[in-house]
């Protein structure tokens, strides 16, 4: 967010100058434009008071916020004005229309209005007369409403992806046959995104529209069921669009236009409406570049009210993930497919919190449509469902503790403890739920890590049931050749690995491609592995 900071003069009848240090001035100097909140997040040019020469003063306020309401990537002509406390506010709102303005939305909690420059030179003026009662001034930028990839689409999901279809709680470490139909019961989530559109999933009743400016109704064109989808992941009932708890109550709110393109103003009002109505679950499928000071005040807020955010990885297969996914106290989802491997378009960030599936998912689409659907706008709501889920099972659980039960119990996967391409691991849903169950017994297989240099493999296990275990067994096929490996106690919810070193060569008349590894692990005689399609892991080992 480009925004320009003033703060209150020093000394009795001092006037308070307008000074600035742009975002450019910052880079020369080898560094980011300091952040106003004191956070990072990038992407802001920051102005800070100065000792500007007296005469020079009101041309230089002009000048700056010409820049901030003719920003590239923000709505043209707009400009997000936070005032240092509520009747400072008000007292703008009042009179607006003389100090070359036209207020379009405001935010009570923030102390934050959305306007529309109609004057620059009585906007920067009345600016100046009332600097006292500034906080700071911004562009309003734009946020992306992603499209999904394709599902099967080499390229975008990678060649081989499996798709999850319609056995999402399957993938989530649900067993089979559980019955989640009241799961979510009396738990609110909240929706930003394209309108979310009446269905048969929502049924009954649990569907409430909050118009904060953009209306009831998607735009139309490519993402016109995005929200509907989204919503549908966390919540829906239906078969061909049911989602993880059926019965939560989804609060939508639309806050894109219909190009659909948000903005920061508006997503930070969704935000903070949001928590207002009660939502203590806030799904984001969407985002920007980088940070800005108003989300991370309606964060501030969301925080302050035990209300989580959960908010999409991104689908741009970078190494960086957007705002507000970047943000260290939202929960950013990253997509696996149904085979639980990371998706070739999800983005990586040590930022980055827990993946979900995100692969070819059953849901609803646009009028009543059942499509699949993919990207990590797929995946976040299937975490925050995740969450309405593990509430509602647990009364008087909150957002936030369910979120550290899920980023407890979810499945390690890559290199053993939080990485950047899956973070905490992948959503195991199946196992929160059982977290309780001190005679549950679930080994599996968590990754197969091919060290090239080194020519080894290393096999990672996790115990995941309820109790530790000594004595399981990892039968190795390795090329032809068998082998096995006795593990150790392993606690409950920690991961023990073992090498396998590669032969130098393929096997006479083996695949020339790579070696084929196949691993299975086997409890102790007496145990019975409650999941055990997660005890089996193949792979081929290029050269």
């Amino acid at each position: 967010m480009a925004v320009l900071w003033v703060r209150r003069g020093h000394g009795e009848g001092g006037a308070a100058n307008l000074g600035a240090q742009t975002a450019r001035g910052a880079a020369e100097a080898g560094g980011p434009a300091a952040s106003a909140a004191g956070g990072g997040g990038g992407g802001e040019d920051v102005l800070k008071p100065g000792a500007l020469p007296e005469a020079g003063t009101a041309a230089e306020a002009r000048a700056r916020v010409g820049e901030i309401i003719s920003r590239r990537g923000a709505r043209a002509g707009e400009l997000i004005i936070v005032f240092r406390n509520g009747q400072a506010m008000r007292e703008f709102i009042a009179r607006a229309p003389a100090a070359g303005a036209r207020v379009v939305a405001s935010v009570g909690q923030l102390f934050a209005v959305r306007a529309r420059c109609l004057s620059l030179d009585a906007l920067a003026d009345d600016m100046l007369k009332n600097v006292r009662d500034l906080e700071l001034v911004g562009s309003n930028h734009l946020a992306a409403l992603p499209e999904p990839p394709r599902a099967g689409r080499a390229g975008r999901e990678g060649a081989g992806a499996r798709a999850v279809g319609g056995a999402l709680l399957a993938a989530i470490g649900v067993a089979a046959g559980t019955d989640n139909s009241t799961w979510g019961r009396g738990v609110t989530i909240a929706v930003l995104d394209n309108a979310v559109m009446p269905d048969a999933t929502f049924e009954p009743g649990r569907l409430r529209i909050l118009d904060i400016g953009w209306g009831a109704a998607p735009g139309e064109g490519a993402s016109r069921g995005h929200g509907t989808a989204v919503a549908a992941l966390a919540a829906g009932a239906a078969p061909g669009a049911r989602g993880v708890a059926p019965m939560a109550r989804v609060l939508g709110i639309r806050v894109v236009d219909e190009e659909g393109a948000a903005d920061i103003f508006t997503i930070a009002k969704g935000i903070v409406d949001a928590v207002d109505e009660g939502a203590r679950i806030i799904n984001i499928s969407l985002g920007r570049r980088d940070g800005d000071i108003v989300t991370r005040r309606a964060i501030d807020y969301a925080t302050a009210h035990h209300a989580v955010i959960v908010a999409a990885a991104g689908n741009e297969q970078s190494t960086r993930l957007p705002w507000p996914a970047a943000d260290p106290r939202v929960i950013s989802v990253g997509a696996v497919d149904g085979a639980g491997d990371v998706a070739r378009f999800s983005n990586s960030s040590p930022l980055l919190q827990i993946t979900a599936p995100g692969v070819g998912i059953d849901s609803a689409g646009a009028d009543g449509a059942r499509e699949p659907f993919s990207g990590t706008s797929a995946s976040a709501p299937i975490v925050a469902g995740a969450l309405a889920a593990l509430m509602s099972v647990t009364p008087g659980l909150t957002a936030p503790q369910a979120w550290e039960i899920l980023r407890a119990h979810a499945s390690d996967a890559g290199e053993p403890g939080p990485d950047p391409d899956h973070g905490h691991g992948v959503l195991n849903l199946g196992w929160a739920m059982a977290r309780h169950d001190t005679a549950r017994a679930d080994m599996a297989v968590a990754a197969h890590l091919h060290d090239r240099e080194r020519r080894l493999v290393t096999v990672a296990v996790q115990n995941r049931g309820g109790f530790g275990l000594a004595g399981a067994t990892l039968e190795i096929e390795l090329d032809g050749a068998r082998s096995a490996h006795v593990f150790p106690w392993i606690a409950p919810g920690a991961v023990a690995t073992t090498g396998i070193p590669l032969p130098a060569a393929p096997a006479a008349g083996g695949d020339p491609g790579g070696v084929i590894l196949r691993t299975t692990l086997a409890l102790p005689a007496g145990l019975v592995d409650h999941v055990p399609e997660n005890n089996h892991r193949g792979s081929r080992l290029a050269p």
